[in-house]
């Protein structure tokens, strides 16, 4: 599912050309979706090494699960906890290897997940997640921006 404006013409040319097979539809907030029951209630960005060191390679869940609107369980050793650090709404970080601390990540989202707010933290998350494209953040990584 595509968003309005998250590609160009161009790029959804490219996009039907590589696989013709593909279905490309307009994007869905589901926020809006008659099925959110049946959806998920949070998705866990574990880090790859164990220990304090900062974990070299990105958590790419990290962007599938805030695409959908999920707030993340994310260890706090991956690069993507940056952005739950400065966007708290993002999800909840816990140090890797520390059950006690995955379990009260997960407490505190399923808390806030019963809360009468969780639909509006899902339209934030992902209204950031839209902001932030593959396209933005190689914007930002090369200095562009």
């Amino acid at each position: 599912y595509l968003r309005p404006g998250q590609y160009t013409d161009a790029d959804l040319v490219k996009a039907r050309a590589l696989v013709p097979t593909l279905d490309l539809q307009p994007g869905q907030n589901l926020v809006l979706v008659a099925q959110k029951a049946a959806t998920a209630a949070f998705g866990i960005c574990p880090a790859t090494c164990d220990g304090p060191q900062v974990q070299a390679n990105s958590a790419s869940k990290f962007w599938d699960y805030i695409a959908l609107g999920l707030p993340v369980g994310c260890a706090d050793n991956v690069p993507e906890a940056s952005h739950v650090r400065a966007r708290p709404y993002l999800g909840e970080l816990y140090r890797q290897g520390d059950a006690d601390s995955i379990r009260a990540a997960a407490r505190r989202i399923l808390f806030e997940c019963a809360s009468s707010e969780f639909w509006g933290r899902r339209r934030a998350i992902q209204n950031w997640a839209y902001e932030n494209t593959y396209r933005h953040r190689a914007e930002v990584i090369h200095g562009l921006l």
